[in-house]
């Protein structure tokens, strides 16, 4: 989800839950709604901030970073990376390898893209690939 999606979906709930709490106003339960309130707050405002200290990392590390979903299709990539492939985001996003680069070098990734262990997460990967991203 990116940023604006979050900001805009914490947004509706807030009304959601200022509509409700119109609702409860001479309710019992509006004590209790209104302590559930701030505990959303908080955790609203610590994911926030993870978020923002996760994305000024990744977008500021030396490193050439990108993400991908099980099905193979760009989900991140950083600043580093657009400029190693010479490529952008917007022609990254929710495509493939094969969408974006040339099909020979495609294969040579594919090759080297790190592998899955059937009881944990992605190993890295193995060796060097030359002229990985075109």
């Amino acid at each position: 989800m990116s940023q604006p999606e979050f900001e805009a979906h914490y947004a509706e709930l807030k009304r959601e839950i200022e509509a409700l709490e119109e609702e409860l106003a001479h309710s019992k339960a509006r004590q209790h709604f209104a302590h559930v309130r701030q505990r959303i707050e908080t955790l609203y405002e610590t994911l926030r901030e993870s978020h923002l200290l996760l994305h000024t990392i990744l977008e500021n590390s030396a490193a050439s970073i990108y993400a991908k979903r099980k099905d193979g299709r760009y989900i991140y990539l950083n600043r580093g990376m657009e400029i190693l492939c010479n490529v952008t985001r917007e022609q990254c996003l929710g495509r493939t390898d094969v969408d974006v680069f040339p099909h020979r070098n495609c294969r040579a990734v594919s090759k080297q893209r790190p592998h899955r262990h059937d009881d944990g997460p992605p190993v890295g990967i193995r060796g060097d690939v030359e002229d990985a991203c075109g």
